[in-house]
């Protein structure tokens, strides 16, 4: 701080102080920078957080976008392979009961049988050769990689969609499992494919 000696009108001489302008004292210059810098930080972090906010929402949407692909891919797969298992459980409940109630049983690939055991086995013999089976279970192997995808992408969003897509999922399981691997008497395997297939059909309205 500059001093100055100036003249009083009594004769007397007095020291005084020139004040400094505020541009000209470092504590001001701090308070400017101080200032621009919490200015600064807090513009970022809006900034960061909308950027933050636009790329979550992408993400978001990107996932619902995927969800809606595998889920259009999931309803025509579980018509193909319902469609497929009721196609062969009616063929095995007319053989089965054919080969019990008919005089002359039934015929298989040009092969007669009174076995329904036989029969069904000569009936799989055939699908297997033509490619059914193989066509079923490729189909039922594309339907399960596609629900696990499904899962994965599944968002709030999405919730109630995939939880009537894990309904048809575990109906077309458990149907499968009933028309693959028939058992039981002729009266319980129709009561439960029967059962089985109305589920699935209720399912997919």
């Amino acid at each position: 701080m500059a001093k100055q000696v100036i003249k009083g009108e009594d004769g007397k001489e007095y020291v005084m102080s020139e004040k400094k302008p505020l541009t000209r004292k470092p504590w001001f210059w701090a308070i400017i920078i101080i200032i621009f810098i919490l200015l600064a930080g807090g513009l970022g972090t809006i900034a960061y957080q909308k950027h933050k906010a636009a790329e979550e929402a992408a993400a978001l949407k990107a996932k619902q976008d995927r969800f809606n692909d595998e889920e259009k891919n999931f309803s025509d797969y579980s018509y193909k392979v319902g469609n497929k298992l009721r196609s062969m459980d009616n063929k095995i409940s007319k053989l089965w009961y054919g080969a019990i109630y008919n005089d002359n049983g039934v015929t298989v690939d040009g092969k007669n049988y009174t076995d329904f055991n036989k029969a069904i086995s000569a009936q799989f013999d055939v699908w297997n050769e033509n490619g059914d089976t193989d066509t079923l279970n490729s189909n039922a192997k594309y339907l399960a990689s596609n629900y696990k995808r499904m899962e994965t992408n599944v968002t709030s969003s999405s919730r109630e969609s995939f939880a009537k897509d894990k309904k048809i999922y575990n109906d077309i399981k458990s149907y499968y499992t009933l028309v693959t691997s028939p058992s039981g008497t002729y009266a319980t395997y129709s009561s439960n494919t029967t059962n089985a297939n109305n589920k699935l059909s209720t399912d997919l309205q």
